[in-house]
């Protein structure tokens, strides 16, 4: 089914795909990464949750949760699905949730910080900084190549 769905989309068999993924394993790669402290990321997580909130978040959840009201259900165990889920059921004030969902984001993206410091070769930059990071990229190439 994968191949047919690739085929249909891009008019190459997936075959072809895998070839030029085999053929591109000698390319070198470019880590680069966007260094964001928690100080700097947690208002930021806070907003994005306030945006998905106003999107519609609660009412997609809960319309997931009506198709399926099984808590423990795989595609209720992402970050906010939880907390929305306590909250939809009366277990939880919509202040609550919150404070709870921005929490559990903010020990993901912790988590996340953790391993990616550990990371080797990865060049980084703050926000911002497009300009850096692409000339980086040339840098680490060897300059824009045509192929």
């Amino acid at each position: 089914t994968r191949a047919l769905e690739v085929h249909l989309a891009t008019g190459r068999p997936l075959s072809a795909w895998h070839a030029d993924q085999a053929a591109g394993a000698e390319r070198p790669a470019v880590k680069a990464g966007v260094a964001l402290g928690l100080a700097e990321l947690t208002p930021r997580l806070a907003r994005r949750i306030e945006a998905m909130l106003a999107a519609g978040a609660a009412q997609e959840t809960a319309r997931a949760f009506a198709a399926c009201p099984d808590p423990l259900a795989p595609g209720f165990s992402g970050i906010g699905c939880p907390e929305l889920l306590a909250h939809l059921r009366g277990e939880a004030s919509i202040e609550q949730t919150r404070a709870l969902w921005l929490k559990n984001t903010r020990a993901y993206a912790k988590r996340q910080i953790t391993w990616f410091k550990r990371e080797e070769g990865v060049a980084w930059f703050a926000p911002g900084e497009a300009e850096k990071l692409a000339a980086h990229v040339v840098r680490a190439l060897g300059g824009m190549r045509k192929e």
